[in-house]
């Protein structure tokens, strides 16, 4: 595992018990308000600032080298407005530290919505019943983008309205509907379904969608000053060879660099991470490439670009001693982050990485699953 700052935003499915805690090594008089079994991290900068449970979250304290933690750590985490937390989906970092997220609901009257992590706080902005511009209701969240202004995107599924999905931003608590299933996509056909978004300080947002009726059937979009425009499609030329067949997650900085994964037919490598800009395609990290430490690298999952052009990605591991982890790309070499087996925070070990991003000061916010821990899933923060 390599050395670094790693942060705990949330873990699902923790609950702890303040009148039945005591912390035996202090890094922080406000670590008396975080309480876990006792865990030991020796060699590493690990600190938790936020656990999903009974209590008020800490917010950011300052890392030890060795943090010993002891007390009773319980499942059943509480979600603003009611119930408790199920399950973590997309997350994303800006610069100021705050981290929206999508996340299921048990035991409330919303099973689903989007939340904000900021200075150990955790708030609603908007949850699954809430009222769509235009009619319907929200139903259900996808990918979800955070920029420096407190600006969210996020893809939804509607019910009873006119579209069954779209793309929408909060603004200042209100939201307005971006671009919906329907609308005539460039280049001929109709926006069917919306996959993956990315907000960059700007106002511009890159987003995935699948295509009705077009010549192509799938491509990267980008909205700017309310301009919808095809970045790249299915069936274009890929770099080094064969065609684009599908794209995944998308990510786009202020200067309009866009990095994305995407599956490849007829190359040489069947996947890849890629990087836009001023519509030159290039390959950041392709499928059989070395991975840090050992195997090479098989599947990629996500990837998000910061404005100093590194790239946070997760991926897939063939022949390694890790079959998954979290990956950052800086002027050209690889590194890993957190590997799968390596210690998570709070207990147990990393099992599987969901999404990763970046943001401009180097911070890392990725969803992780963990085995053998006192929860099976959490938020984490990497710096």
């Amino acid at each position: 595992m390599p050395h670094g700052r790693h942060q705990i935003i949330g873990a699902v499915g923790q609950k702890l018990r303040p009148e039945s805690l005591e912390v035996t090594e202090m890094v922080d008089p406000r670590l008396r308000r975080i309480i876990g079994r006792e865990t030991r991290i020796p060699s590493m900068r690990w600190s938790l600032i936020a656990v999903f449970g009974s209590f008020a979250l800490a917010g950011l304290l300052p890392c030890a080298s060795a943090l010993t933690i002891s007390g009773s750590v319980f499942q059943g985490s509480p979600a603003p407005g009611g119930g408790t937390f199920s399950t973590l989906e997309s997350a994303s970092l800006n610069d100021n530290g705050a981290i929206a997220f999508v996340a299921d609901v048990s035991g409330a009257t919303a099973s689903q919505g989007v939340f904000l992590v900021y200075k150990g706080a955790v708030t609603s902005a908007l949850l699954q019943g809430s009222a769509v511009p235009g009619g319907g209701t929200f139903s259900a969240f996808d990918s979800v983008s955070l920029n420096d202004g407190g600006v969210v995107a996020f893809v939804a599924d509607v019910s009873g309205g006119a579209s069954g999905q779209g793309l929408f931003l909060i603004n200042k608590s209100t939201v307005t509907a971006v671009v919906l299933q329907g609308s005539p996509a460039p280049g001929g056909g109709t926006f069917s379904t919306f996959e993956s978004a990315s907000l960059n300080n700007n106002g511009a947002i890159a987003f995935v969608a699948d295509i009705s009726g077009g010549t192509a059937s799938q491509g990267i979009f980008l909205i700017n000053k309310g301009a919808v425009t095809a970045v790249a499609l299915q069936g274009s030329l890929a770099p080094g060879g064969g065609t684009f067949s599908a794209f995944d997650s998308v990510s786009l900085n202020d200067s309009a660099v866009i990095a994305f994964v995407a599956d490849v037919s007829g190359g040489t490598a069947s996947q890849g991470i890629f990087l836009i800009n001023k519509g030159t395609v290039t390959a950041a990290v392709l499928q059989g490439s070395p991975a840090p430490g050992s195997g090479t690298f098989s599947t990629f999952e996500s990837a998000s670009v910061n404005n100093n052009g590194a790239i946070a990605f997760v991926a897939d591991i063939g022949g390694g001693t890790a079959s998954q982890g979290l990956f950052l790309i800086n002027k050209g070499k690889v590194n890993a982050v957190a590997l799968q087996g390596s210690p998570a925070p709070g207990g147990g070990t990393f099992a599987a990485f969901e999404s990763a991003s970046l943001s401009n000061n180097g911070g890392i916010a990725f969803v992780a699953d963990v085995s053998g821990g006192t929860a099976n899933q959490g938020i984490f923060f990497s710096s």
